[in-house]
């Protein structure tokens, strides 16, 4: 009897070890199984985090341009503050200059070049009314912006302006100078020299075509030049009609400060072209005679 209740015991140990290793096996391949499962997951969530990623990019990529292709439309085009990507045929910022030194320093830089464009604003432009704003591009297109509201007659004076105006050598391009250098004499006793007027050019380029008794419209030579695409002269007409509508509204627009952006716009868009277009029409007449008429 000793002996059968011992080998009982040591069976049902045995069975109890046995029943106890299978538990632990199954434990542990149910762990392996769960630990195969979330790595396949992993992998799986991965690759879908992957393609996730690169639609999400593409969406933000798509995004970003067609944010900058309205960016590009908007009128604020010289906001000095906006980061949106460039196009080729954005316009260039222009840099407003109210410091008397800063003036001097850019005037002097700008004798040393052969050519200018230049052009202002004011209100009534001409001996009866006030000169505002001298806006001047380079041929790089850098455009200054010179605040003579700010400034007043300092701006010639200690500024330079005057000896950059009155300079025999720096060629200065103009369209339909006459306001402004009946301002500039009457008011600031600045006697304008070498001018070149892109109005008196076209004159003659569209005379030797077609005879007109009427002066052209800045638009029109524009237009004729041919150098701007079709949305890109639409958009400089909406410009400089924004523009035209603003301070007509307003007899003392001119000397606002800040300048309204829709000013700038304008102020800028009169002069970045003048180069080219005077390539465009250069087979009119010879320099020297269009100089003397201007």
């Amino acid at each position: 009897n000793k002996q059968n209740k011992q080998n009982k015991e040591s069976k049902e140990s045995k069975e109890s070890n046995s029943a106890e290793n299978k538990e632990n096996q199954t434990t542990e391949n149910k762990e392996n199984n769960l630990a195969e499962n979330k790595e396949k997951n992993n992998i799986t969530n991965n690759d879908e985090n992957d393609n996730n990623k690169e639609n999400i990019n593409g969406n933000e990529y798509e995004k970003t341009e067609e944010i900058a292709e309205a960016e590009e439309n908007n009128e604020n085009t010289w906001n000095t503050t906006s980061t949106k990507k460039k196009k080729k045929n954005s316009f260039p910022i222009p840099t407003l200059i109210t410091n008397i030194d800063v003036c001097s320093k850019v005037c002097l830089e700008l004798l040393e070049l052969k050519q200018i464009a230049l052009d202002s604003e004011g209100v009534e432009l001409g001996r009866d009314g006030k000169l505002s704003v001298i806006q001047i591009a380079t041929p790089n297109n850098q455009v200054y912006l010179f605040d003579i509201t700010v400034m007043q007659q300092s701006a010639f004076e200690e500024g330079n302006l005057r000896l950059l105006l009155e300079s025999e050598n720096v060629k200065k391009l103009m369209f339909d100078c006459r306001a402004d250098a009946d301002a500039l004499w009457h008011l600031h006793n600045i006697s304008i020299k070498n001018v070149f007027d892109i109005q008196v050019q076209f004159v003659k380029f569209r005379n030797n075509k077609k005879k007109s008794r009427y002066l052209p419209g800045y638009a029109s030579a524009l237009k004729h030049s041919k150098i701007l695409s079709l949305p890109d002269f639409q958009r400089v007409e909406a410009i400089k009609e924004n523009g035209q509508k603003k301070y007509l509204s307003s007899n003392t627009l001119w000397d606002d400060r800040p300048l309204p952006n829709d000013l700038v716009n304008y102020c800028v868009i009169d002069v970045i072209y003048f180069e080219k277009m005077k390539k465009v029409f250069s087979n009119s007449s010879n320099e020297k005679n269009i100089s003397d008429i201007s």
